[in-house]
C-alpha cells in the first residue's frame, strides 16, 4: 500500500493549521525547558512567547499563503512519492517543497540536540512539517497532471 494524500483537501489544510498552533505549546514547554536546565534569564522564555504571539499574523500568513499555493484547486489523492509533475508550476513547487522539507530536516541536527529525549517533541515538529511539505508536493505534482 503506497502513501497517498487525502482524497479531500481540508485534510491538508486541518493538519497544516494544527502545525502552525502547535508553535505555541511547543514555545511553552521550550520555556518550561529552559528553566528546568537551570536557565538564568527570567524572562527570555516570555519574551520569545511574546513576540511570536505579536508577529503571528505575519508568519501565519505566510504559513496560509503556502498552503494555498499547494491546495488551491486540489485535484484528489495521489502517490506521495510521486514526480515533480509535468507543469511549469508543479515543478517548481516541487522543487520549493523538497527544499522546504531539507530545509525542516536540517534545523534539528543544526539547533536542536535531537539525541535528548527532552528535545524530541522539537525533532518530531520540524519531521512533520517536513513530511507535510512532502504531501503538498505530491497534491501539487496530481494538480499538475492532465487527463
Amino acid at each position: 500500500m503506497a502513501l497517498r494524500t487525502p482524497h479531500r483537501a481540508s485534510v491538508l489544510w486541518f493538519i497544516g493549521s494544527v502545525l502552525a498552533l502547535t508553535v505555541f505549546p511547543l514555545l511553552l514547554y521550550g520555556g518550561e525547558l529552559h528553566y528546568a536546565e537551570g536557565g538564568k534569564s527570567p524572562d527570555a522564555p516570555g519574551m520569545l512567547f511574546v513576540s511570536v504571539m505579536m508577529t503571528a499574523p505575519a508568519w501565519a500568513s505566510v504559513w496560509f499563503v503556502t498552503m494555498a499555493l499547494y491546495l488551491v484547486r486540489y485535484s484528489g489523492a495521489a502517490p506521495v512519492l510521486t514526480g515533480i509533475g509535468r507543469t511549469f508550476p508543479s515543478i517548481l513547487l516541487s522543487f520549493v517543497a523538497v527544499g522546504i522539507s531539507a530545509f525542516l530536516l536540517w534545523c534539528p541536527f543544526a539547533r536542536v540536540d535531537f539525541w535528548k529525549l527532552s528535545r524530541l517533541p522539537f525533532t518530531l515538529f520540524f519531521a512533520g512539517c517536513a513530511v507535510y511539505f512532502q504531501y503538498l508536493r505530491a497534491a501539487a505534482v496530481r494538480r499538475g497532471v492532465r487527463e
